[in-house]
């Protein structure tokens, strides 16, 4: 199974997936017309599928004097366990507001 796979497994989208994989692939950051090329992630979401990887934490940008916005990868190591934290943390919401449904529901509230 190819990372991309796993990634959308893990509930990111496709366009995250893609955009996260050829980050954490390449050697060092690209801007959005590298990453549009090598994703295939359209150039006209990069930038907001970025910002959600930057939201969770899986890949931030970086400095440059040319003025293009550029965003580059953490490693693998450091993105998995960032994913694995973003997504049990989203799990604690999930249960934490079932319960509050089931509670409700029972007339308890």
């Amino acid at each position: 199974m190819n990372a991309a796979v796993t990634l959308r497994k893990a509930g990111l989208s496709p366009s995250q997936a893609a955009l996260l994989v050829t980050l954490v692939e390449r050697d060092g950051p690209a801007t959005s017309a590298t990453l549009a090329k090598e994703s295939g992630v359209p150039r006209t979401s990069v930038y907001t599928v970025a910002d959600s990887l930057i939201d969770m934490g899986l890949i931030r940008t970086r400095s440059v004097t040319t003025g293009a916005m550029q965003w580059e990868a953490l490693g693998w190591g450091i993105t998995c366990a960032r994913l694995r934290a973003h997504l049990e943390a989203n799990l604690a919401e999930q249960v934490e507001a079932i319960a509050g449904l089931a509670y409700t529901a029972a007339g308890l509230a």
